[in-house]
């Protein structure tokens, strides 16, 4: 099956491949592909954006991890 996700503001037609709690989705472009893993997450919802400083993200990550732990 197909969908379309954004990638940076132009639509691009994923193949997707779904089971009861998981999707998967491709898409390749001349010099780049792409491969999405999700769950608890609909299809429909995504939008891809490039991200050229993953410090912020990486920070707030390592912020969450120990307070995840926590509550185990």
């Amino acid at each position: 099956m197909q969908r379309p996700i954004a990638v940076d503001g132009a639509v691009l037609e994923f193949d997707v491949w779904e089971d009861q709690s998981h999707w998967w989705a491709a898409a390749s472009r001349p010099g780049y592909g792409i491969a999405l893993e999700a769950r608890s997450i609909d299809s429909a919802g995504v939008s891809l954006v490039r991200v050229d400083d993953l410090e912020p993200y990486i920070a707030g990550r390592n912020q969450r991890i120990p307070e995840q732990r926590e509550g185990t």
